[in-house]
């Protein structure tokens, strides 16, 4: 991105506990990776526990969510346009 005040560094994904600010699970950033295979590998070990996922719009997409609350986690997130298109849930509201 050309307006970042810094051209390189390191990206770390977490899985924070919002009730104490506690690191329950992180991840170095390696290489371009899929959205989906990334958030089951940081929320691997959390399933059906009452874990709740709050995400940004850019890892909210249909598959992640459906995959996600099959494992039996709750998830929250605004979805983007383009990522909801063609699917029936949506073309209904």
């Amino acid at each position: 991105m050309p307006t970042k005040p810094i051209k390189y560094g390191f990206k770390v994904y977490m899985m924070i506990d919002a009730s104490n600010s506690c690191v329950l699970s992180w991840m170095m950033h390696t290489e371009k990776s899929e959205i989906l295979p990334l958030v089951e590998q940081i929320t691997e070990g959390f399933e059906n526990r009452g874990f709740r996922i709050c995400m940004d719009r850019y890892y909210t997409a249909i598959n992640v969510v459906k995959t996600l609350s099959e494992r039996g986690l709750g998830v929250y997130g605004a979805i983007k346009e383009m990522r909801a298109r063609g699917t029936p849930f949506l073309k209904k509201s």
